[in-house]
């Protein structure tokens, strides 16, 4: 019963995102701004019919870290325009990570969830790459707003966000190492970089 209310009420927050974001591509005026927003739609689109589709936990995080992981998740909400920044660069580096954002999400199939939790082990796509693509790129999109809307309002967001994330990952890894010993200290050895290759 926990497991059908947390993913219906996932997917239906991520629903009201998806149909938000559609709304606001029909509304932009210029074609970067509606693929933006349109990739946005996409992306949260997918990640309600994968909440739906989720298998449940056999382990899942603490009450305290699912807290901060929710606030890590929802915190993006919160960015604010600022006449400041580079526009044209931000947008780019949105738009790159939204492929990169969908892929990681069908990488990652029906073991999606917000907190840390046990839903078996998953290593192929963008796992092959980095351990937490999927984090990797919602700090690059999120990057990219920044970027595009220079604030100490936004960049303060960010830093919190990356903090957030970087605590997600150390949960997450003690966690999977936990539940999965030998198969995590396998994909650990061949997947070396957590979020950006060759950096961490």
């Amino acid at each position: 019963m926990r497991h059908r209310i947390g993913s219906g009420l996932g997917a239906v927050l991520w629903l009201v995102l998806a149909l938000a974001f559609a709304e606001r591509a029909m509304a932009e005026a210029g074609l970067a701004g509606r693929l933006l927003a349109g990739g946005l739609a996409l992306e949260n689109g997918l990640l309600a019919l994968l909440f739906v589709l989720r298998r449940e936990a056999t382990r899942t995080s603490r009450p305290a870290q699912t807290l901060l992981a929710l606030a890590v998740t929802t915190a993006p909400l919160l960015f604010a325009p600022a006449d400041a920044g580079w526009e044209l660069p931000g947008i780019v580096l949105q738009l790159l990570s939204l492929p990169w954002l969908v892929a990681s999400m069908l990488a990652l199939g029906r073991a999606i969830g917000v907190a840390a939790a046990d839903r078996g082990l998953r290593t192929g796509g963008t796992y092959r790459i980095v351990r937490h693509p999927l984090y990797a790129g919602e700090l690059l999109c999120g990057l990219g707003y920044v970027f595009g809307h220079g604030s100490l309002h936004n960049v303060s967001l960010w830093l919190a966000i990356l903090a957030g994330q970087l605590l997600r990952i150390r949960w997450e890894e003690r966690l999977l190492i936990e539940q999965h010993p030998e198969g995590y200290a396998a994909y650990r050895g061949r997947v070396r970089w957590r979020l950006l290759p060759f950096v961490y």
